[in-house]
């Protein structure tokens, strides 16, 4: 006699994903990109003494940001040079400064395509001196008007969050 293998719960939630989207069909595609969105993450890592960032895009809006840049072709997300490309863009439209409004320099590290998201890292050495630090985003608002960059600022708590956009592309943050 043979005894069914134990089903696990990863096993049984894909099962049910699978369904759901058998069920839905078509509308699986109208509802997988909802909102344009860009995620970033600041973080103090304590025992280098840097700060990290982790930004995610949608990669299907990297994918447009890529095309537009390209004149028009396209251009496989995945490779080396188009994640470059994208660190890129990042670099020139996401810009921070320190409390005296000099421009801080996060260097790349790298970026991964993760899920439905390009993840791009960047970080630099923590600043010696505290105060009001600003961020400021531009980046996609040229492709979408009603692109939104969520910044969560946690480098102490409780953390700040801030969510900049076309009528307020800058915002301001506290470093102790």
């Amino acid at each position: 006699m043979t005894h069914p293998r134990p089903v696990s719960r990863r096993a049984l939630l894909a099962a049910a994903g699978a369904a759901g989207l058998v069920v839905l069909g078509g509308a699986g595609q109208a509802v997988a990109h909802r909102a344009h969105v860009i995620l970033t993450r600041l973080s103090r890592n304590p025992r280098t003494a840097r700060w990290e960032f982790v930004h995610t895009l949608h990669q299907h809006d990297a994918q447009l940001a890529l095309y537009q840049l390209s004149g028009g072709r396209e251009v496989e997300l995945s490779t080396p040079a188009a994640i470059a490309r994208c660190m890129l863009e990042l670099e020139r439209r996401v810009r921070w400064f320190d409390a005296a409004g000099r421009p801080l320099a996060p260097v790349a590290v790298g970026g991964e395509l993760e899920g439905d998201g390009l993840v791009l890292y960047q970080e630099m050495p923590a600043p010696e001196r505290g105060g009001r630090f600003a961020v400021e985003s531009k980046l996609l608002q040229d492709l979408f008007a009603d692109q939104r960059h969520t910044v969560s600022i946690e480098l102490r708590a409780p953390y700040a969050r801030v969510t900049l956009d076309t009528s307020t592309p800058r915002a301001n943050f506290d470093v102790a």
